[in-house]
């Protein structure tokens, strides 16, 4: 094999057309298909690496598409494995590898993502690379609005939803412009639902120093109507919002209020069930419909999201499925104690 060969192409016209395809379902996925086409562009991704081993734009998109599939526990050895062959892409090797840390959802993935957008943004500086460094940036909103609401350490989490309201708000002041409509989009995306993210999270704990609940939760659905302007139908901002409407049924403890609390949970629901019809791959929202099913003293239905959304790909620990679990069977305990 000539060592002058690009490695971003291949001369197999089968490897080539696998990739074309792939390319094709994955774009289709993010502009608001269903899972199906993720899937058929992992399969096609995986069938252009059978047919050549090194080419390595397929193993970079084979990594991306794993991780949107949260399978990060294939998707970091293979984009790992990008990088030990000496190949960056221009600094976007190390975004998904951050991406990819982040998407595990525990604290050591967080650090690990911080490290490498840290040094994906310093070296775009470096060049001169403008487009980079905003995209390392908006992830970077991402992740601090992910680590207010997830950090081990609660102490912290006020201080990551600083981070992620001050960048977020600053690099919208300025004005996002990428070289092209597909960045500034990317980016505005991961601004948007990164500040959508922490807003909801500051009317969620209501931490001192931060606008009042009602305010912040204003802010948060303004900003993820925001992300779904630019990725309309998107699993991820229907998610937030169904978390969002949830949050907000659990913020009013006034007793003479049911009905509200009756609606925001209903529309948790909805938005919830709105996603699976885009995404069923994920474990996320099974997880938060079992939560609500609990809530509304619905055992079957809990049961059967349980049992379903456990067998999916994802981040929920088993000790969050085990106490989701625990309060649907003490449903019938307690309906059966007053027979």
């Amino acid at each position: 094999m000539p060592a002058t060969r690009i490695h971003e192409v291949t001369n197999d016209p089968d490897a080539r057309r696998s990739f074309t395809h792939g390319e094709n379902c994955f774009r289709a996925y993010l502009a608001g298909g269903s899972v199906r086409f993720l899937e058929e562009a992992k399969t096609s991704f995986a069938a252009a690496l059978r047919r050549d081993d090194l080419f390595y734009l397929a193993r970079f998109y084979l990594g991306i598409t794993q991780t949107q599939l949260r399978e990060t526990k294939e998707s970091i050895p293979s984009l790992l494995r990008l990088r030990e062959s000496g190949i960056d892409f221009d600094g976007q090797v190390g975004l998904q590898l951050a991406y990819a840390h982040l998407k595990q959802y525990r604290d050591d993935g967080y650090r690990a993502a911080d490290q490498e957008l840290e040094a994906v943004a310093r070296g775009a500086s470096e060049r001169k690379h403008s487009d980079l460094y905003l995209q390392a940036q908006a992830m970077q909103v991402f992740l601090y609005a992910v680590m207010a609401g997830r950090m081990q350490d609660e102490s912290q989490r006020p201080h990551y939803a600083t981070l992620a309201v001050s960048l977020g708000e600053e690099l919208l002041k300025k004005g996002v412009r990428g070289s092209n409509e597909r960045t500034t989009n990317a980016v505005l995306f991961d601004i948007f639902n990164g500040l959508g993210i922490a807003w909801m999270r500051i009317g969620q704990f209501g931490w001192k120093g931060f606008p009042d609940r009602d305010t912040s939760f204003k802010k948060a659905e303004d900003y993820y109507q925001q992300a779904q302007a630019v990725r309309p139908n998107t699993a991820p901002v229907l998610q937030n919002l169904g978390q969002l409407r949830e949050i907000q049924s659990e913020a009013i403890t006034d007793l003479n209020r049911p009905e509200e609390v009756s609606k925001f949970r209903r529309e948790a629901r909805e938005f919830f069930e709105r996603s699976l019809e885009i995404n069923d791959h994920d474990q996320f929202p099974f997880f938060r419909l079992a939560k609500i099913a609990v809530k509304d003293a619905r055992k079957a239905d809990a049961m059967a999201l349980i049992e379903i959304g456990r067998a999916k790909p994802g981040a929920v620990s088993d000790d969050e499925w085990d106490k989701v679990r625990q309060a649907a069977l003490k449903l019938s305990e307690e309906r059966d104690a007053t027979k």
